[in-house]
């Protein structure tokens, strides 16, 4: 927990899920750089359990705050927030899990910010058709065994987790709208996390290393991790004026974490979808200022059906 406390201020407790996560620190750390001298922010790390969540929010109506910011662990775990909150008059923003319709709709003062995860499943396609120079027949060069069909191993984020699964899919369809043909190789579990895709990665390579033509992963974390395993055990050719001369197949994340930038540059991954932490921040602190203050204008973002509000996917590519 940390806070930057201060007298007659109205209190913001934010539960994040697991501070280790890499985007998820990335929008703490947004939040924090906001003024609170209206404020007082108090973060609560999870770590990754729903029991901790539950006994940190049991606390928190106990001691009363004047507003509830979580990112739940798990979405279908928001109803209990949101009865709580109704029942204790403490208005919630979720972030980045998005819960239930019902949920949302079961109080006012309950909103959600977020992305539409299909959306970068589908933005993730077109940026591997670019990096396939669009050519359904030869793959830009990518198809090992001149069948016309790419074959790809995924890193998915979490069994059954909704950003994951809609990822997944929608990829996928992304790229047969786009006129390619697909074979999944093999799909591994590795909970958005960089070193257990790098793990993962010697099973992979072991049985399917030399049939991959395309990694597609759910975050950059694990894009991270799967980059950092090949960069280990020689897979890349050497750099050159700061880019890898020969790479073993295309390899694309999700998230525009800096460090995937920065292999995406020097050649290591192909390109990342930008889910926008940034902006993610700024409108969870004016949803807020919204919220605490009644006040129209302090909100800059497009509150649909006032409960909503979702932030837009950028490309980021090494072309």
């Amino acid at each position: 927990m940390f806070n930057g406390c201060g007298p007659d201020k109205k209190e913001i407790a934010v539960l994040i899920y697991d501070m280790e996560d890499p985007f998820i620190k990335g929008v703490s750390d947004y939040i924090q750089d906001y003024d609170t001298k209206v404020y007082d922010i108090v973060y609560y790390d999870s770590q990754k359990s729903q029991i901790v969540q539950n006994k940190i929010a049991e606390e928190l109506y106990e001691k009363g705050v004047d507003l509830l910011v979580i990112n739940p662990v798990e979405r279908l775990s928001s109803y209990v927030f949101v009865r709580k909150s109704l029942q204790e008059e403490i208005p919630i923003i979720f972030f980045n899990r998005e819960p239930l319709k019902e949920d949302l709709e079961y109080f006012d003062d309950v909103y959600y910010v977020g992305t539409d995860a299909r959306e970068s499943g589908l933005m993730q396609a077109k940026l591997i058709s670019e990096g396939l120079n669009n050519d359904t027949k030869n793959l830009g060069g990518f198809d090992k065994n001149g069948d016309q069909i790419i074959q790809c191993v995924i890193l998915k984020g979490e069994q059954g987790h909704q950003d994951a699964e809609e990822r997944t899919k929608s990829v996928i369809e992304g790229l047969e709208r786009e006129g390619f043909k697909v074979e999944v190789l093999h799909t591994t579990v590795a909970n958005w996390n960089e070193t257990r895709a790098y793990r993962a990665m010697h099973e992979i390579m072991s049985e399917f290393g030399d049939d991959i033509e395309l990694l597609i992963s759910n975050n950059d974390a694990m894009a991270i991790g799967a980059s950092k395993y090949l960069m280990d055990n020689g897979y890349f050719g050497v750099e050159v004026d700061g880019v890898v001369t020969d790479i073993p197949f295309r390899i694309v994340g999700i998230d525009g974490l800096e460090e995937a930038k920065l292999l995406t540059q020097k050649g290591y991954m192909y390109g990342t979808i930008i889910n926008d932490g940034k902006s993610m921040a700024e409108a969870i602190m004016q949803l807020a200022e919204y919220v605490l203050e009644n006040d129209d204008e302090k909100l800059q973002y497009d509150l649909v059906d006032n409960k909503y509000i979702l932030i837009s996917y950028k490309y980021h590519s090494n072309e």
